[in-house]
């Protein structure tokens, strides 16, 4: 089941973040950050870790596109 779910900048800032269960710590967000950005090694994060005792999956996208369409008119 899904706890969380959050888009980060590359600079770490929570773009999006939704919480779902609240069963994880609310700096979760900052954890899962730190661990990528200077993970073991120097090597690449994998796709799927685990840190504290949480579970974590991501995706990195290079850019990420937010469109908004108006409302027409009536």
């Amino acid at each position: 089941m899904l706890s969380q779910l959050f888009v980060l900048s590359p600079r770490g800032d929570s773009i999006v973040k939704r919480e779902f269960r609240h069963d994880v710590p609310g700096h979760a967000p900052e954890i899962f950050f730190r661990a990528v950005r200077f993970w073991k090694d120097g090597e690449k994060a994998p796709a799927v870790f685990n840190e504290n005792g949480v579970n974590y999956l991501h995706v990195k996208v290079r850019l990420l596109g937010v469109k908004d369409r108006p409302r027409a008119r009536a």
